[in-house]
């Protein structure tokens, strides 16, 4: 049995990414995608031209991913975001596959 004070409790790095449909004022769409496109760890994928962004964002735990979200969320325009999909990894995992 391994002694209680030897456990490594710490967890493994996990990595995190979600995709987003963010809704904004017409008359603020560029801009609008202008800041997110260079926000870090954020990227537009599409759009209408018009008023509705399909947005990705990455970080390292939920939190860091509800921190992107509420940046956009008080950008100037924004109507809302609504997280379609989110994706959790332990890194770990993810190192081993990409070296097999």
């Amino acid at each position: 049995m391994i002694p209680a004070d030897q456990h490594n409790n710490a967890s493994p790095p996990e990595w995190h990414v979600a995709s987003l449909v963010v809704y904004c004022q017409p008359e603020q769409f560029l801009q609008l995608r202008q800041q997110i496109e260079a926000m870090p760890n954020a990227e537009v994928h599409t759009d209408d031209n018009h008023a509705k962004l399909v947005v990705t964002v990455e970080g390292n735990s939920t939190a860091e991913l509800s921190e992107h979200m509420d940046t956009i969320r008080l950008l100037e325009g924004t109507l809302s975001v609504q997280m379609v999909f989110h994706q959790q990894d332990d890194t770990s995992t993810l190192a081993y596959a990409v070296t097999e």
